[in-house]
């Protein structure tokens, strides 16, 4: 069972406009009668989950190098 959890982001206006760019740059990139298949949320949520995986992941690397270096 998973829980789930709302959480508040507010992006600064240079986070704002790297992810508007982002959005134009997959956009132009697209057929004309394909639609567009990312927002500016969509894109920030997953920015934002792709960095908190990559946070996770560090952590966890140092705590298995601490780990084999203790025993």
């Amino acid at each position: 069972m998973t829980t789930s959890r709302t959480v508040t982001i507010h992006l600064d206006e240079n986070a704002v406009r790297a992810l508007e760019q982002l959005k134009r740059q997959i956009d132009s990139q697209l057929p004309d009668d394909v639609l567009p298949p990312f927002t500016i949320p969509a894109l920030a949520r997953h920015a934002i989950v792709k960095w908190c995986d990559q946070q996770a992941a560090a952590v966890q690397f140092r705590h298995e190098v601490q780990g084999n270096s203790e025993g």
